[in-house]
């Protein structure tokens, strides 16, 4: 089930141990046409990097930029990137996190394009299991309600989360206890304005 959403798969590259740092959140807008890419961090432990990936079909990933990781000992570190052309149709981006030792962790990834609807939910990982993972183009920071619902109408999980101007990668976690079936996720901005997917557990 698609609801007329497109499908993205996100795959981790297996390189080893696990990294300890992860990327906690990843955003993107336009600036002036140009595409301005945000993302925040946890603790980083040791030299690292970070790639930012653009893709013009969804699949097939070219790197396009380098930002070094402060290693600074903080819990959280903010980064941005902005491109230095102007975007003249639709890409994909992505953040893949590079540690001294060439293990790597790619992040969620997001789609930007001209004249982005201004309250829509853009992308949906479907169908979904362990987390609920699906994409928000935002035409101003909002504080979000996030509910899903059975397909009897129970609400089965709600939760809010802060976003930002501009496309957002958000995820609701453990929903692996969900039974398979069909689910509606509903948001709900704060300004009372809410949208709707049917979305499908397996």
């Amino acid at each position: 089930v698609t609801d007329g959403v497109s499908i993205i798969n996100l795959t981790v590259l297996d390189c080893g141990p696990v990294l300890s740092t992860d990327i906690l959140s990843f955003y993107g807008r336009l600036e002036n046409g140009k595409t301005q890419l945000n993302w925040s961090t946890s603790l980083e432990e040791g030299p690292i990097s970070y790639f930012v990936e653009r893709s013009f079909n969804g699949t097939t990933f070219t790197q396009i930029g380098e930002v070094h990781g402060y290693v600074n000992n903080s819990a959280t570190n903010y980064y941005q990137f902005t491109e230095a052309d102007a975007l003249t149709k639709q890409a994909w981006y992505r953040i893949t996190l590079n540690s001294s030792n060439r293990k790597r962790k790619h992040s969620q990834v997001i789609s930007l394009k001209p004249n982005l609807p201004e309250f829509e939910v853009v992308n949906v990982i479907n169908p979904f299991k362990e987390q609920l993972r699906f994409d928000i183009s935002l035409a101003q920071n909002t504080a979000l309600t996030i509910e899903l619902y059975d397909n009897s109408g129970r609400l089965v999980r709600r939760e809010k989360q802060l976003a930002f101007t501009g496309v957002n990668s958000l995820k609701l976690d453990n929903t692996g206890s969900l039974a398979p079936g069909v689910y509606t996720l509903r948001i709900t901005d704060e300004a009372g304005k809410g949208i709707t997917k049917r979305v499908m557990s397996r």
